[in-house]
């Protein structure tokens, strides 16, 4: 019965590879695990940086930014004090700039949010934290630009002339199959605003496009150095060589 010993061949090949699937999900739990509690330790960490209670930022890690990211951040900022600080993509890393500042005493935050909902959000959240003298949320949405022959979408500017940026957090716009370099312009475009101590730093950079951006700014800026923090989606630090 060769129609029958097919059909029995082909259920146990599917009953093998789902066993073998279980067994590197299974493998993985011990890592997810890990991961979790680090990060739990990170927040609890930052919380207490940042001077306050839990609840008080909205949920972090997934499409948002992780607890390491945002420790990496608030020590900068806690420790450099900067006057002006620039950020692409609002969100949690919005609330903990802002925040920073305000442990500060000074310093405005100029984030820009291509989303007018995420904006409009993020504005609603500096509000009810009493942050928003320390921060300025700017509707940019992206349009089409050409940068080397290349064509990406990116923040539409507008008028927005700041300059002397101290510290630029790029954690935007979104990584998509049509615009796989997403975040590249953030160099030609704001590298050149940049004070000449200002730091820059750059989230998910595990991904593969975050990479090749780095790539390609070190080679537009060979002033540029690179120095990875630890986080668990990846985090590049980068600075101006005097």
């Amino acid at each position: 019965m060769p129609d029958r010993d097919d059909r029995l061949e082909k259920l146990q090949q599917s009953v093998d590879a789902m066993r073998q699937e279980l067994r590197e999900l299974t493998d993985l739990i011990p890592k997810w695990l890990a991961q979790s509690t680090q990060q739990a330790e990170y927040l609890d960490i930052l919380l207490r940086a940042l001077a306050v209670e839990r609840g008080w930022l909205p949920p972090t890690r997934g499409i948002a930014a992780s607890p390491d990211f945002l420790l990496c951040i608030a020590g900068h900022l806690l420790a450099a004090k900067p006057d002006i600080v620039a950020e692409c993509g609002a969100g949690v890393t919005t609330l903990v700039i802002a925040r920073c500042l305000e442990r500060n005493g000074y310093g405005k935050l100029f984030s820009l949010e291509s989303d007018e909902g995420q904006a409009r959000l993020a504005r609603e959240r500096l509000r009810e934290r009493g942050l928003t003298g320390f921060a300025q949320i700017l509707h940019c949405p992206l349009e089409p630009i050409e940068i080397a022959g290349m064509s990406h979408h990116w923040y539409r500017l507008g008028e927005f002339g700041i300059t002397g940026i101290q510290c630029l957090v790029i954690d935007g716009p979104a990584v998509v199959q049509a615009n796989p370099l997403a975040r590249y312009p953030a160099g030609p475009q704001l590298f050149p605003r940049l004070a000449n101590d200002a730091v820059v730093f750059l989230d998910d950079y595990q991904r593969e496009s975050e990479r090749r951006t780095v790539e390609r700014w070190r080679k537009e800026f060979p002033r540029l150095v690179l120095r990875e923090e630890f986080a668990e989606k990846g985090c590049a630090r980068l600075q101006f060589r005097p």
